[in-house]
């Protein structure tokens, strides 16, 4: 197999212990090797009965009180982005006035 795959006997080796992991490459090609799926050699039990694709699941609902408190704490985000904004815009309108003062005692007129 570690021929079939490209790789040496001991970093097989490694793989077969669980001591290096398998890239998806490598994965993919020792499927196609065996002529088995990807998931018969992770061992993940799959059924085409039971399998429902995402865009056919109904969404989750949310409760109420999880709409009121994300909206509450985005509302207090937005709010406290706003105050951020708003401090640091009066900031620079005093260093800018600062700036013209200085400016405006050098000059000789």
């Amino acid at each position: 197999m570690a021929g079939l795959l490209d790789i040496s006997q001991p970093t097989y080796a490694r793989l077969e212990s669980g001591r290096q992991k398998i890239s998806i490459e490598q994965l993919i090609n020792m499927a196609s090797i065996l002529k088995v799926s990807v998931t018969d050699l992770l061992e993940i039990p799959h059924s085409d009965d039971t399998y429902t694709p995402a865009w056919e699941n109904p969404l989750p609902t949310l409760d109420t009180n999880q709409v009121f408190l994300s909206s509450k704490l985005y509302h207090r985000h937005v709010k406290y982005t706003l105050e951020v904004i708003a401090r640091e815009h009066e900031e620079r309108k005093a260093l800018v006035a600062k700036i013209k003062a200085r400016h405006a005692a050098n000059r000789p007129y």
